[in-house]
């Protein structure tokens, strides 16, 4: 991952939070307070993605 400050918009960087922090099952309450987005709908568009991965893997153990 490319990381130099040319690269970097405040708007990406944003957004990585965001993932990061529901990577680390933070609720949308949490992240939109640390990212400081007015609406919880702007966090669950950036961080839908992760939601999707985790209810997939819990999908899987409950048939395993």
């Amino acid at each position: 991952m490319d990381l130099e400050p040319k690269r970097c918009s405040p708007h990406g960087l944003r957004k990585a939070a965001a993932r990061l922090l529901a990577e680390a099952e933070c609720t949308t309450h949490q992240i939109a307070s640390i990212t400081g987005h007015k609406t919880l709908s702007e966090v669950e568009r950036y961080t839908r993605a992760v939601e999707l991965k985790r209810l997939a893997k819990e999908a899987i153990i409950k048939i395993s």
